[in-house]
């Protein structure tokens, strides 16, 4: 009595249990549908996915890509919700139930990408990974949210990151890499392309109006996606 118990095993995560994770993967198939090549999608055998919170569209990235390896690397694992489950033991939920047919899991990686060390395409999970795919959903590419969220602004340096997965893409020696980054608004896009430009990429522009997922995604602002190839 009058002793706080923190929460034990995992959470439940069902679409029954939590209608925003649902909603959540429909929007996210919508963006991740925008790269219209199928057979290079079903092609991903190592997917990066960076900066995802709690990890709920998880379920998204599987369904897009069956037959990779899913990676989540994320900084802030450990904040609480007011139920006291954190970000991590929801990550930890959606990752156990995105384990593919073929036996590809998705694992969750608590760190800073930019300090983050990761393996040659031969040593991924115990076996060749060449063909990849980096994603940054909603990135901070300005100092002023990332603050608001208590972070150093160091975390906006957008082209700071590109470069980074471009140094990766490089060192591991993928055959394919492609980079997808979704952003809210025109602002946030201008400042988006301009870092892809300063890192030689040339990304494919897709905007999904906000009025076609009002219903399931609310948002003041058009989604902008960035598609590029990493050579």
């Amino acid at each position: 009595w009058g002793r706080l118990k923190l929460r034990a095993a995992l959470p439940r995560v069902l679409g029954d249990a939590l209608p925003v994770g649902v909603n959540e993967k429909q929007f996210y198939q919508i963006v991740l549908s925008t790269w219209h090549d199928s057979d290079r999608r079903h092609a991903i055998d190592f997917v990066c996915d960076i900066g995802w919170r709690n990890w709920s569209y998880a379920p998204a990235l599987r369904e897009v890509f069956p037959n990779a390896l899913l990676t989540g690397v994320e900084l802030d694992l450990f904040r609480r919700y007011a139920n006291l489950w954190r970000r991590l033991d929801y990550a930890r939920a959606y990752a156990h139930q995105c384990t593919s047919t073929a036996g590809e899991r998705a694992q969750v990686v608590h760190g800073d990408f930019m300090q983050l060390h990761l393996p040659s395409q031969a040593n991924v999970a115990g076996r060749p990974r060449k063909n990849a795919f980096f994603s940054v959903f909603f990135p901070f590419v300005s100092a002023h949210p990332c603050r608001g969220w208590a972070l150093p602004s160091k975390y906006a340096d957008f082209s700071s990151l590109i470069g980074k997965i471009c140094t990766d893409v490089a060192r591991c020696g993928f055959e394919d890499a492609w980079l997808l980054t979704c952003l809210q608004g025109a602002w946030e896009a201008d400042i988006a392309h301009d870092a892809y430009l300063r890192n030689t990429l040339t990304p494919c522009i897709e905007i999904i109006e906000s009025t076609a997922t009002q219903s399931f995604w609310p948002s003041p602002h058009d989604t902008h996606v960035f598609l590029a190839g990493i050579h």
